[in-house]
């Protein structure tokens, strides 16, 4: 990715530039200045010649490295007076030779790999060589939540190589409910992250603990909204069904 400009003043002639034994012409300035440019693909020897002599250099072009990222301690629940808390952590750490542009943290389901990642971007002041943090998220309202993750941090440079480090697998918190229809919701919820082709049965079991209005103290708005769930599961059939009947 490096860049070359060579110029000449003065003296007769119009020089040639060349970087081992490829050439690139020279273009005028004017009457007595010359100028030429070019990429640098590799090491050589770099020469201006002109009326028979010249000038050489051995030139050594250094190499853009992918950068180096990883998690500096084991990510996973934020720790209070010896409890976990709903909040994920997410210690990280990257470098770069010529500098970092962008960090973040990827997340996986670990039982679902195909499924799409959850990116957690990390904020990045400038274009430092070396950085470190640490990513606080509350993670506990995703339908992830309760479930087992693999996360890796990822780097980015300039030049768009990417690194990535080892995977670490932790459980995502998530929200404790004493309500037992509350937490039914939520292991519905929670294995159509796993299973999202198992539609129908999730739907039946929505259906069911609809049927028991005494658990939700007949609130109208509750009854109705797990019909329109247990609805959208059987009759939505489009990508993105699943994701919205979890959001509600």
């Amino acid at each position: 990715g490096s860049h070359l400009v060579v110029n000449v003043s003065g003296g007769s002639g119009e020089p040639v530039l060349a970087l081992n034994d490829d050439t690139t012409p020279f273009h005028a300035l004017d009457a007595g200045s010359w100028q030429a440019e070019r990429d640098l693909p590799a090491s050589g020897t770099l020469s201006v010649r002109r009326n028979g002599g010249g000038q050489s250099w051995s030139l050594t072009a250094i190499p853009d490295q992918p950068p180096h990222a990883e998690f500096s301690d084991p990510p996973g629940p934020v720790v209070q007076s010896r409890r976990p808390t709903q909040q994920t952590r997410l210690p990280w750490r990257a470098t770069d030779d010529y500098g970092l542009a962008a960090v973040g943290v990827e997340l996986r389901l670990r039982d679902r790999p195909d499924a799409p990642p959850l990116k957690v971007p990390v904020p990045l002041a400038g274009a430092p060589r070396s950085a470190q943090g640490t990513a606080v998220q509350d993670l506990s309202a995703h339908p992830w939540a309760g479930l087992a993750a693999r996360g890796r941090v990822v780097a980015r440079d300039a030049a768009g190589q990417t690194g990535a480090g080892v995977d670490a697998e932790f459980m995502l918190p998530e929200r404790p409910f004493e309500n037992p229809l509350a937490r039914a919701v939520l292991d519905v919820r929670r294995q159509l992250s796993l299973t999202p082709g198992e539609r129908d049965a999730a739907s039946k079991l929505m259906d069911t603990l609809a049927d028991t209005p005494q658990a939700f103290d007949h609130a109208s708005s509750v009854l109705l909204n797990m019909r329109a769930v247990a609805s959208l599961l059987r009759r939505g059939r489009e990508e993105d069904a699943v994701g919205e009947a979890q959001a509600r």
